[in-house]
This record gives structure tokens, sequence and C-alpha cells, in this order.
């Protein structure tokens, strides 16, 4: 943790038995100020080579939905 700049957290999927089993990954939450607002850069990494595509599509859907509103649908 590095505030108001980085954010590093432990990441674990739960919404299906496939994602749970891939265990831990990484989420960078980067923050940098652009004039009077910010930009905010999100990393997602240290998963498997072989991490289920269900991880993926989530992100790509809508990277900042909480996790039980995607464990809901």
């Amino acid at each position: 943790m590095d505030p108001p700049r980085r954010l590093v957290q432990s990441y674990k999927a739960l919404w299906s038995e496939d994602v749970e089993r891939e265990g831990f990954s990484r989420v960078t939450w980067e923050i940098e100020p652009v004039g009077d607002s910010c930009r905010v850069t999100v990393i997602h990494d240290e998963l498997a080579d072989d991490a289920s595509d269900e991880i993926y599509r989530w992100l790509a859907a809508d990277p900042l939905r909480p996790q039980d509103a995607a464990r809901d649908r």
C-alpha cells in the first residue's frame, strides 16, 4: 500500500467451483492525478497460464463489479 498512489490486493474469485480452484491472484490499483481528476489503472496478474476463461470474461465485462454481485448472477 502506498496511499494515495497504489493498492495491491490478494484476490480469490468465489463465484463458481472452476474459478475458486484457481486460487489467489493479485490485483494492483495504480492511481495518478490528472488535472483535477485521476486515472486508475487496474492490473490483474499472477494468474495461472491455464486459468479459467471465466475469470477473464468477468473482468472484461465489468472489472469494478463487486464480487458478491458476480456470485449472485
